[in-house]
């Protein structure tokens, strides 16, 4: 009669046996992987002088300045990176390519935007891994068309693996200050736009103007052709959006978010599209919290699952954020609801901005950030780039350091927007790229490249 309970009582100590003996190895497979190795620093541009020029704003282009920021990455799957910034005294947007094994592919930067009459700033890029690579870039120009602000949003790609790059388009040819993204009133960023490579070919450009409006437009053609831009949320009285981010993933499906300016509670936007752009869903809030959201970014892994992080922030009545923690969402049924899994910050240490992601092949995300002591005197600057990661889909980051030689200078802020260019990228390979620049007034100035290499299991 006690058969069976003892044939039970032998089949859960053997069980157990398994687990005691097999559980170091499974735990040993969880554990997260070692820290990236890093490179050395190279200098990718300078201003070439030691008079550096930062006089108050005049309106537009009127400015007179002399130094370089809003450094943008890009890689691709061999390796090749692309570095893209902002000369303010010529006024253009430039692009340096480096091999797989770090050598300079061109002698002189090649000049991307090609209209030294106005500021061009703040680019966001895409390479391909194609043969020849693509490169395609999106900025903002300070164009003055009669309006409250300046700004339109310009597109140029290059055919030829970035040597040489073709006239640029006017995507948003309009007056309200395309680009900029309104906090209140008294308070707005420049660089509020971004740019997707879809699977299919497509490309997919969005920006923000002061005005409110969220503009949407798209490339069938590989970039020859856009779109006329349409809008997507926050037109006539509602409130502004700003900072939008793109993602998509291996079907297709475009995600969308943004921040939401004059709401001292604002929350983080989200909508999709599952026919390349035609249509968007009606959007929703990410996650509400009791403060003010702010700067999303967005990723997708192999497995549709959505990475979201953004920043949440106190809003003072002078327009000026502060108090700022880095937050990271994910989503496993295509943003109908997200979920926050923990935050990637120490308020009594850090303040988070502009922040980006990256994702390697095995689903490993990267998050680099400014670590800035931020108050609103307008005289605090950045110490430091952030770094943290997480190899088990977002549950868990690693303990935040700092990129090796970012904090050696005062980092450069100049007229840099909230979310600034791709500060990361990080290819299927674990390759990555970060870029900074660095500010001394009246010395110089610097964009700078670090590359690194994810550790392999």
């Amino acid at each position: 009669m006690y058969t069976r309970p003892l044939k039970l009582l032998g089949w859960i100590r053997g069980i157990a046996l398994i687990i005691v003996f097999l559980w170091p190895l499974w735990a040993l497979g969880q554990m997260p992987v070692a820290a990236p190795t890093w490179g050395q620093k190279i200098e990718v541009a300078s201003s070439g002088g030691i008079n550096i020029e930062v006089r108050p704003w005049r309106g537009c282009s009127a400015t007179r300045w002399d130094y370089v920021d809003d450094p943008s990455a890009a890689i691709n799957d061999a390796g090749f990176v692309a570095v893209a910034w902002a000369d303010q005294q010529s006024r253009d947007v430039y692009l340096h390519m480096y091999a797989p094994d770090g050598r300079l592919l061109f002698k002189q930067p090649v000049n991307i935007s090609n209209n030294g009459s106005t500021f061009s700033w703040l680019p966001k890029m895409i390479i391909t891994s194609t043969d020849p690579i693509r490169v395609y870039v999106l900025w903002q120009e300070i164009i003055d068309n009669g309006g409250t602000h300046c700004g339109d949003i310009l597109f140029a790609r290059s055919l030829d693996g970035g040597q040489t790059f073709e006239t640029p388009l006017n995507l948003s040819n309009d007056a309200a200050g395309s680009g900029k993204g309104r906090v209140n009133r008294n308070g707005w960023s420049n660089g509020s736009l971004d740019l997707v490579l879809g699977p299919e070919g497509n490309l997919y450009a969005t920006w923000t103007e002061y005005e409110g409006t969220l503009w949407f437009s798209r490339s069938t053609d590989q970039g020859a052709t856009f779109s006329a831009p349409k809008p997507i949320a926050n037109t006539g009285d509602a409130k502004p959006a700003r900072d939008p981010a793109l993602a998509t993933d291996a079907q297709g499906t475009i995600y969308l978010a943004w921040a939401e300016g004059d709401n001292p509670t604002g929350d983080i936007q989200f909508t999709k599209s599952t026919d390349q752009g035609q249509t968007f869903s009606k959007p929703i809030i990410a996650y509400h919290d009791s403060d003010y959201s702010d700067a999303p970014s967005l990723l997708v892994d192999s497995h549709g699952t959505l990475h979201l992080i953004y920043n949440e922030l106190s809003i003072r009545p002078q327009g000026c954020l502060v108090n700022g923690l880095l937050h990271y969402l994910r989503s496993a049924d295509g943003g109908q609801t997200f979920v926050k899994v923990n935050s990637i910050s120490d308020p009594e240490k850090d303040f988070f901005i502009p922040k980006n992601m990256g994702m390697d092949g095995r689903g490993t995300v990267y998050v680099v950030w400014y670590i800035w002591d931020r108050g609103c005197t307008g005289e605090e600057k950045p110490r430091g780039m952030g770094f943290s990661y997480s190899t088990d889909g977002g549950q868990t980051f690693a303990s935040p350091s700092v990129v090796p030689d970012s904090d050696d200078l005062t980092l450069n802020i100049g007229f840099e927007g909230w979310s600034g260019g791709q500060r990361i990228a990080v290819n299927k390979t674990g390759a990555i790229a970060v870029v900074f620049g660095t500010f001394k007034k009246d010395v110089d100035s610097h964009i700078w490249l670090i590359r690194g290499q994810a550790a392999q299991k």
